[in-house]
């Protein structure tokens, strides 16, 4: 019986490592993806935008417009960013003027103050 159990663990041990390669690489792409699109546009530039954000926008249409005007590369990442960290509500009304350097992060505090 106990040999039985160890040749079942021996033949399954070279699959168990693949599965865990596997999910190991997935799990890095979708890492490697995210830190992509929370970063800025342009880390460089100096250019920037005004950006408008209209009185009774939600914090949706605000994700979208982001993403149009080429401020952000998500509108979706922005959305679930302001939303996890509590400031999806404290978006408020009004011009800003925003860097293509800043990043998800930056942005949405400045859009909340």
């Amino acid at each position: 019986m106990i040999e039985n159990n160890y040749k079942l663990y021996i033949k399954s041990l070279p699959i168990l490592i693949l599965v865990l390669f596997v999910v190991a690489i997935i799990g890095y792409v979708v890492v490697m993806k995210t830190v992509s699109l929370v970063s800025p546009v342009e880390l460089d530039s100096t250019e920037s935008k005004i950006f408008i954000v209209q009185k009774g926008e939600g914090f949706k249409e605000i994700a979208a417009n982001l993403e149009k005007q080429g401020l952000i590369k998500s509108d979706l990442v922005f959305e679930l960013h302001v939303l996890f960290n509590g400031i999806a509500g404290r978006l408020k009304a009004g011009t800003y003027d925003l860097s293509l350097s800043m990043g998800i992060d930056e942005m949405a505090v400045k859009l909340a103050t």
